[in-house]
């Protein structure tokens, strides 16, 4: 078992909240390993991060799942614009915060993402060298320009860069500093996100444990996740060692494309597949203890 406080670390001047978990069996001097994890893109804490979080304290790891900046009960404005550096720069932060921590041992940090924030995580670990493992979580390609030419098509993708170009114009004309979309709708209405069954599963968790979430994402957010191709640094991550979830039938990361970038990462690395969606990984049994059990292992295998 473990005990999880609320907590609030700096991040570029402003204050990121968080949960902080240690684990029950953790003695006055004791220095145990720690996981940081971030959620993916568009959400909060509150969604899915304790499902994960505490599983990991409850195994002896010290933990800690934060919003970012501009997110959650994060600080920061415009609220819920996610740009893909400042969630890096985040992420970095929340390092130097838990190794400072009393019950925490420096050394042996571990960084968690899922999704667009599994991008992140390969990013922080190819530059900063107190990350001592890393676990990305149904990602893979999601943040490369390959990917969203795959998911979209090159069309589209043409059509969708004038529809951001034209915000940034109005923006420019106009003095605001943000424009939004909605981050999920039903199917068939203008969204961020249009993937099948995202606009009941965000919103279902709005409904039960987030009801501070809000259902919309900035147009400038959409357009640097759009340019800034995150998947370069994996083959500078090697030799922190890795391991890659993937989902066998994820709608938002084509899985061969995934497959042929694991491809290009140093050793040590491992690849772990679980037979479900994108959205299924974070609530539906078995899939759900499954890629606990996984990643589990992983971090005691390289922390303990």
């Amino acid at each position: 078992m473990s005990t999880r406080r609320s907590i609030t670390f700096l991040s570029k001047g402003l204050r990121c909240a968080g949960w902080y978990y240690v684990p029950d069996g953790v003695q006055g001097g004791e220095k145990a390993p720690a996981v940081i994890l971030g959620h993916g893109f568009g959400g909060i804490k509150e969604m899915i991060l304790d499902s994960y979080a505490g599983a990991f304290a409850d195994a002896g790891f010290v933990t800690l799942a934060f919003d970012y900046r501009f997110t959650g009960e994060s600080e920061g404005e415009p609220r819920d614009q996610q740009l893909p550096w400042d969630n890096q720069e985040d992420y970095r932060n929340a390092i130097s915060w838990i190794g400072t921590q009393p019950e925490v041992d420096p050394e042996r940090i571990a960084i968690w993402g899922t999704s667009y924030s599994g991008t992140h995580v390969i990013q922080v670990a190819a530059f900063d060298q107190r990350v001592k493992a890393v676990i990305c979580q149904a990602n893979g390609t999601l943040g490369s320009l390959d990917a969203f030419t795959a998911l979209m098509g090159r069309e589209v993708m043409e059509g969708y860069k004038a529809m951001l170009l034209a915000d940034r114009i109005r923006r420019y004309e106009t003095g605001e500093e943000a424009t939004y979309i909605p981050f999920v709708s039903p199917p068939g209405q203008p969204c961020a996100v249009q993937m099948e069954g995202a606009y009941e599963f965000f919103t279902g968790l709005q409904s039960t444990v987030c009801p501070g979430w809000t259902n919309r994402t900035t147009m400038e957010t959409l357009e640097k996740m759009m340019e800034g191709d995150l998947s370069l640094a994996r083959t500078l991550v090697s030799p922190t060692p890795i391991l890659v979830v993937l989902c066998e039938k994820d709608e938002m990361v084509p899985v061969d494309l995934a497959h042929r970038f694991i491809a290009t990462m140093g050793e040590p690395k491992e690849i772990f597949s679980i037979p479900c969606t994108h959205l299924e990984i974070y609530h539906a049994e078995p899939f759900l203890s499954q890629a606990l059990e996984a990643e589990t292992a992983f971090l005691k295998r390289y922390l303990v």
